[in-house]
């Protein structure tokens, strides 16, 4: 059977809702409001993070393993809620505002790497941003894609990854291949889920959530051409490793 009907079969039979915890999400609001970052009801703490708990317990069993290899996985983003990534957004709209762009222009630079807000993965608690903790911290930003490559702080992270990270469940979210998919930019440190991201994202579909971020009264989206949403779910929320792909 093919995965996508594998997976429809699963979400029509009620299979697929046991990965939604009936105790927290009583009602489509409250799913909705978690898979657009507007809850964090659902995580658990991990030091000055929040995940989704599956992830957290593959991340540590995936920490435990590297760990045997000298190598120190540490944590530098994970859950981020609609509230913060809307200060993000609207910021760097502020900033590529003063160029004199086009909205359109801006929105498109605002995505290099950063999500709309009710549309990043990171909403979830299953996608994390990762470095390599106890080596030479690089001069620049910690989350550049040299850091990751060749002789780069963070490359024997990135080989061990590579090599190692399916085996607990997690996929690069963007990985380096262009050719085969549109949308944000390589991010070597991000890191999704798949048994969980997998099912929101199919659940995010089916329903249709994108067209709610148009109600959100987000600066610039109100003066963008009606097809924009529809292009930017097939670019960008759809751009990513076909692993996490329902």
């Amino acid at each position: 059977m093919k995965r996508r009907k594998f997976n429809q079969l699963m979400l029509s039979s009620g299979i697929a809702s046991s990965f939604f915890p009936s105790e927290v999400w009583l009602n489509n609001k409250e799913k909705f409001e978690y898979l657009l970052g507007k809850s964090n009801s659902h995580l658990v703490n991990f030091g000055n993070f929040q995940l989704e708990k599956q992830s957290l317990q593959a991340f540590l069993k995936m920490k435990e393993a590297a760990l045997k290899d000298q190598i120190h996985i540490e944590i530098v983003s994970a859950f981020r809620s609609f509230k913060r990534q809307k200060e993000i957004f609207e910021n760097k709209y502020k900033q590529f505002q003063t160029h004199s762009n086009s909205t359109l222009e801006i929105i498109n630079q605002i995505t290099t790497y950063s999500s709309i807000p009710g549309t990043s993965r990171h909403h979830w608690g299953t996608d994390i941003d990762i470095i390599q903790a106890e080596v030479d911290a690089p001069k620049n930003d910690w989350l550049e894609e040299e850091n990751y490559l060749k002789h780069g702080a963070f490359a024997q992270l990135y080989n061990w990854m590579q090599v190692n990270a399916h085996k607990f469940g997690f996929f690069e979210a963007y990985p380096n291949n262009h050719k085969q998919r549109k949308g944000y930019l390589f991010e070597p440190w991000h890191y999704s889920y798949q048994p969980k991201a997998k099912i929101y994202l199919q659940t995010y579909l089916e329903n249709n959530l994108i067209q709610k971020i148009k109600k959100e009264n987000l600066v610039g989206l109100n003066e963008l051409e009606p097809g924009f949403f529809k292009n930017y779910q097939d670019q960008f929320i759809l751009g990513i490793n076909q692993q996490l792909i329902p």
